[in-house]
């Protein structure tokens, strides 16, 4: 059916995409988004956003199915 997004009219059978780099650079989501700022990550400032506000792997029922081995992977990367 027809819907309407941030004020935009979508009719229906519209293709909708979501850009996660554009998502994870918006000021008002991360505050100087081009900063490397790793404290954006700890658990009180999650808790505070949507949870859709950053999306490494996907989110909803198309999620990644490899993201619990990536974050996995990436520590023990770290580790060595």
């Amino acid at each position: 059916q027809d819907d309407v997004i941030a004020g935009y009219q979508v009719p229906k059978g519209t293709i909708v995409g979501v850009s996660p780099y554009v998502l994870h650079r918006r000021p008002e989501l991360f505050p100087d988004p081009l900063r490397f700022d790793p404290s954006r990550f700890d658990k009180a400032k999650v808790k505070e956003r949507n949870k859709h506000a950053y999306l490494p792997f996907g989110g909803g029922p198309r999620t990644c199915i490899g993201n619990m081995f990536a974050l996995m992977e990436m520590q023990i990367v770290l580790a060595m």
